[in-house]
């Protein structure tokens, strides 16, 4: 199945799904960090972070459709998502 067979078959409502998601996730990011005030900021640094993982995880599947492409190519972007992160944590908290 060529790229073109593949975004016609998901079609236009998980890309609409998605984009509700996504927008759900960023507003819910910065209320959490807006609502910190004198929190610790090393969680609240984790969980906001942890929200963009899991954002660039939805982008990849279902824009870029790793979920189509060979399994490689979805683990090493999931590889490099969770050693980024792990690095940012190990760095920062």
């Amino acid at each position: 199945m060529n790229v073109r067979e593949s975004g016609k078959r998901r079609g236009v409502g998980l890309l609409l799904l998605c984009w509700i998601i996504l927008i759900v996730l960023t507003f819910a990011s910065f209320r959490i960090a807006e609502a910190d005030g004198n929190g610790p900021r090393a969680a609240t640094a984790t969980l906001v972070l942890g929200i963009a993982v899991i954002k660039a995880h939805l982008i990849g599947a279902v824009y870029m459709e790793l979920m189509d492409a060979p399994r490689v190519w979805a683990v090493a972007m999931s590889a490099y998502l969770l050693l980024l992160t792990g690095l940012l944590v190990a760095l920062f908290a």
